[in-house]
Order: C-alpha cells, then structure tokens, then sequence
C-alpha cells in the first residue's frame, strides 16, 4: 500500500471517528436532557398533586370542625329527647330523632358492668339505629376506647388524637368494625347528666381530610388524560408499604385502619420489587428517588416523589412513558448513523477525487518537466554538436586569416570564440544535467531574440541541494520567462536578463532581474503574485498568469520566500530563497 493510499485511509477513518464521537456526544447529551425534561415533568406534575393534596387537607381540616360541631349540637339535641337512663330509651326513639336530624346513625355506649377479671370492663354500643352495633364492644377500639372511658368518667378527653370540645370528642375520620367497607364520621358526648355516651354519626362525608385524599382519583384521572406520557399516579404510605397489611380483629371483623392502608390513592399497576425501598427511601432521605425499569411489556420512567404532612405523609409515584424519550432517541441515532455514513462515504469521494486530480496533475506537471528537459537537452546536445561541426569551419577559419588575413582580423575573430566557448564551460560547470539544460535552452532563446542574457549558478551538483531538481528548473525557467517577456519591449540594445545562483549548507538562492519597459509601483508588484494576474497578452489563450503563483506555491512548499526589489532605472529583481 502506498503512503498516499495509507494517508487516505488513515484520513477516512479520522474523520469517520471525529463524526462518530460528535455525534455519540449529541446522542447522549439528547438523552440527558430528555430524561431530565421528563423528570423535571414528573416533578411538576407531583408538585401540582402535592398542592392539591394539602390545600384539600387545610380546607377538610376545618370542614372537619365545623362537622365535629354539627355532631356535638346533633348529640345535645338528642340528649333533650331521650330519658337520662339507658334502659328507658328505646331503639325506635333514636330512629325518629336520627331521621329528625337528619344524621346517618346514632349509637349509645354505656358500660356493661360485666365483671371481668384481668381486663378492663367493657363500653358496649346497647342502643343503636344501626342493627350491627347493638352490643358492640369497643374494647378492641385502641384510643378510642381511652376517649370513652375519659369522657364517662369526667366528660374531658385528653389523648392526642381527634378533635376535643367541652364534654365532647370527635375522632378521626375511618372504617368501623361493624361495617370495614365504610369511611364514617364519629362524634361522642357526655355531660354526666345521662348514664351512657351519645354518639351521632355521618357516613362519606365529601369534606373531610380523608375524602380528599381519597377523592383524588378524578384529578388523577384528568392528569393522565391532559398528559399522554402519564401511564399511573399512585399515592403510597411509607410506613406500610410492603410491609404486611395491618389487620384489626373487631368484634370479630378484619379492619384494616385508613391511617395504615399500603395505598392511599391511584392505582398500582406498575409494579416492581424495588418499589417498596424506593418509597421508603424517598422518604427517609426527603429527596426524589426515579428509576428506569421495564414493567408490563413497556420502558418507564418511575420517579417518587416525598410529601410532608402533619397528619399523614406519603410518597407520590409518578409512572412515565419511556417510550417517548426512546423513539425520540431511535430516531436521533438513525440520523447519526446516516451523518456518519454520509460523511465518511463524502470523505472517500472528495479525498478519490483529490486523489485523482493530484496524480494527474502530478502527472502533467511531471510530462510538461520531462517534456522541458527533454527539449533543453535536445537543445543543449544540438548547440554541441554545432559547436562541433563549427569547430573545422572555425580552425579553417583561422587558418585563412593567419595566413592571408591581417592581424587585427585574426585577433577580432578568436576573440569571439573564445567567448562562445566560454559560455559553453560556465553550462558544463553547473554540473546539474537538468539545470544545464534549462540554462542552454534559455540561452538559445536569448539568441534568437537578441536578448542579452548572463548566468551565474554556483553550487547546484546533481543530488546535493536538499530541494528537488524539478523544483528548480521550474522556479527558474518561470523567471527567466517572465524577464524575457518584459525585455522584448524594450530596442534590441536594452535587452538584458540577468540569472544568478547559489547553494550552500542553509539555503538555495535564485535571483533573475531584468530592466522594464515601463516604471512600476508596489501595488503593481503584489498583483504579480495573485493567481490569474499577468502582464502577457492573453489574445492566443496561451497565458494563464500562474507563472509568480507557482514560483510562490513551490517555495511555500519548502518554508521559503519570494522577494522582488525594484530600483529607480526601472530594474526589477525576484529573489527566491529557500531554507535547506
């Protein structure tokens, strides 16, 4: 493989790499912002749930007063209706007042006066519009038990939770044994004028702190339904979820608390066994936890979110469609692959067309040098072999003249010669066959158009000029043109081109000077190296102006400059110089 073939190569691949690694760059910089789009998404969308939820608890907070007021009047107004004895109030008496006052239930508790060793003594509902709890025991019922032996014994209550007025308590809002499946509202009061707690009741009351959370369903339905890429919102309990349900035994019922159910809202579609640490470590941390897992047949985008309560805090889970982000990213790597493969294929075309014009201009420039040469040798043989056949014609010559001419006749003549065998020894001297052929080709064009024309090359042996000899002739061969052009204006007296010459272990210097016909300024000197600009008459098509360009292009190649000096008389000299 040649070293072009290899630069090639070895280019193709740079720049198939510089377009892999740009566009690897952009792919993931996509993905980032993307995924970072899509979560800041999540964030907004949970920020938005939180703002709903605890808005909803503030108002439900104080609706759930008002209600605890409404059931405290609701027991008062009973309590006026009704015998202060238990035993002289009749289920029927509560119906009437119930559907009087129109509450969902009401129940009396008193206790039972049971005997019952190592326990605490029973507070059973005796009396009750709700079939299912008369003679219901609330021995298993935790504080709220404590809230109605308080409220028997002085008519205060003191436990934290709930909601405390004189003579009454209002626990918060949850299932009851009796029915598990229903959320209820609950009121209890006694004032110690009656022997039993008188306990109103409503059920499913839309303002209360737990329907607004669970009421959320409809606002998470409607955010699923505005945002496509929302797949599930799920409100979790940090404190049970997966973990074991907490499970109540309640007059023999499973209850399960509200304040301890897994799941406080939404759905649980989406599952994934790292939900559970998730949640609770989005919580534990206070920090958003999202993850990338494939659940169901679908890539998604799990993010949970933590919300502080003072009542009950929970863990927002956010479910996104990853699908987007990745068909969005399918579609960005189909587009690198084509850049790249558009771009290295236009990397091979443009370096093979390079490459090709390269060779064939090396090739031309190569055939004209060799053309070049080839003719001044011809030309330099030609001279030579003149010079030969003019050798007898010239020792006949002097022959004659010696014998029958006069002495100045003779001395004119071999003065003559012995200058043009002169010239001959200074071509031979230069010892670089194709510079001496350059140099004799010049000078049998000098002749021929009665140019005066001077050379002086010192130094320049074949092989030791650290500058390629084509280089060379070609630097020379553009001056020494470009001078006979300018002299050829001038009357056949004035017409003088000077070449000069000289190597050694630092530079190569050439230097043509020529007198102008004309004077020129500086300005005109700096168009002589632009590319198309040329004094020439162009009618014959034959001048291109690139004779300078090239002068300056080949020393470029080589680290050197082009010089040109102009002179008051007109004179004009162009000096290359070129480091070795």
């Amino acid at each position: 493989m040649s070293f072009r073939t290899k630069a090639s190569v070895i280019t193709v691949i740079v720049v198939a790499c510089v377009l892999l690694l740009n566009n690897v760059t952009y792919y993931i910089s996509t993905k980032n912002i993307l995924i970072d789009n899509l979560t800041n998404q999540t964030e907004t969308i949970a920020s938005q749930i939180e703002s709903y939820i605890k808005d909803s608890q503030r108002k439900s907070q104080y609706a759930e007063q008002l209600l605890a007021r409404q059931m405290r009047l609701a027991a008062i107004a009973t309590k006026l209706q009704l015998d202060p004895k238990l035993e002289n109030v009749t289920n029927e008496q509560l119906m009437k007042i119930r559907d009087e006052l129109e509450i969902s239930h009401i129940t009396l508790f008193k206790r039972s006066g049971e005997d019952l060793p190592n326990r605490k003594e029973d507070i059973k509902g005796l009396r009750s519009t709700n079939e299912k709890e008369r003679n219901l025991s609330s021995l298993e019922f935790d504080y709220w038990y404590t809230a109605f032996d308080q409220l028997l014994r002085d008519g205060k209550v003191t436990i934290p939770q709930g909601y405390k007025l004189t003579h009454f308590w209002s626990g918060p809002m949850d299932v009851t044994s009796s029915d598990p499946s229903k959320l209820n509202k609950f009121g209890y009061y006694h004032d110690n004028t009656t022997d039993y707690i008188i306990n109103p009741y409503v059920r499913d009351y839309f303002l209360t702190e737990f329907q607004a959370i669970m009421g959320h369903d409809k606002l998470i339905q409607e955010t699923i339904a505005n945002i496509p890429d929302v797949l599930e919102i799920s409100g979790f309990n940090p404190k049970t979820f997966g973990k074991a349900p907490v499970v109540i035994k309640q007059n023999n019922n499973d209850v399960s608390p509200f304040p301890d159910r897994p799941i406080y809202f939404g759905s649980y579609f989406y599952k994934d066994g790292q939900d559970h640490a998730n949640v609770r470590r989005a919580f534990e941390t206070d920090k958003i936890v999202t993850t990338r897992i494939h659940v169901n047949n679908k890539d998604i985008l799990k993010s949970f979110i933590p919300v502080k309560s003072e009542t009950y805090p929970y863990v927002i889970s956010v479910v996104m469609d990853y699908g987007a982000i990745q068909e969005t990213l399918d579609q960005q790597l189909v587009r690198t692959i084509m850049i790249i493969f558009v771009g290295t294929l236009s990397s091979i075309i443009i370096l093979f067309v390079l490459q090709r014009w390269f060779t064939r201009s090396k090739d031309a420039a190569v055939q004209t040098a060799q053309e070049i040469y080839l003719n001044n040798l011809d030309n330099m043989f030609t001279m030579i072999r003149g010079q030969r056949h003019d050798l007898i014609n010239h020792v006949n010559t002097i022959h004659y003249l010696a014998t029958y001419g006069t002495r100045e006749e003779l001395l004119q003549y071999t003065e003559d010669l012995t200058g043009h065998v002169s010239q001959v020894n200074d071509i031979v001297r230069i010892g670089n066959p194709a510079i001496a052929a350059i140099v004799t080709a010049k000078i049998v064009e000098a002749s021929r158009n009665k140019i005066h024309f001077e050379h002086e090359l010192i130094g320049f042996k074949d092989g030791s000029l650290g500058v390629k000899t084509l280089d060379i002739v070609r630097i020379i061969s553009n001056l020494i043109d470009n001078a006979f052009h300018e002299v050829m204006k001038l009357p056949e007296q004035e017409r003088k081109v000077v070449l000069k010459g000289y190597t050694n272990e630092d530079e190569v210097h050439i230097s043509v000077s020529n007198v102008c016909a004309k004077a020129i300024s500086q300005e005109e000197v700096q168009l002589f190296f632009q590319s198309g600009y040329s004094t020439k008459p162009s009618e014959d098509g034959k001048h291109s102006g690139l004779g300078l360009a090239i002068i300056q292009s080949l020393a470029g190649m080589y680290k050197g400059t082009v010089a040109c000096d102009i002179s008051k008389e007109q004179q004009i000299e162009f000096q290359v110089t070129i480091p070795v």
